[in-house]
């Protein structure tokens, strides 16, 4: 069983001045329900953007060059190429 920050920031100091940090603690994290959701969804966001910028990129005729330079760039580096 897990326990709120609010109660573990109680437990550790005790008396009133757990209670009383404890509870402003609590009441200031309280609102951050659905926040890290929030932010998996924004970054999923982020990350689909990104992907259609690249797709775009290398899809067009200078991403196709970019990449046939690169993969030369590395087999010559290797000594394959």
């Amino acid at each position: 069983m897990t326990t709120s920050p609010n109660a573990q920031l109680r437990s550790r100091l005790g008396g009133r001045l757990g209670n009383r940090l404890g509870n402003r603690l609590g009441n200031r994290l309280g609102n951050q329900r659905g926040a890290a959701s929030a932010e998996y969804a924004a970054v999923t966001a982020a990350g689909c953007g990104f992907a259609g910028v690249l797709i775009k990129l290398f899809t067009s005729d200078f991403g196709q060059s970019l990449l046939k330079m690169l993969v030369e760039f590395f087999l010559k580096m290797v000594g394959i190429g």
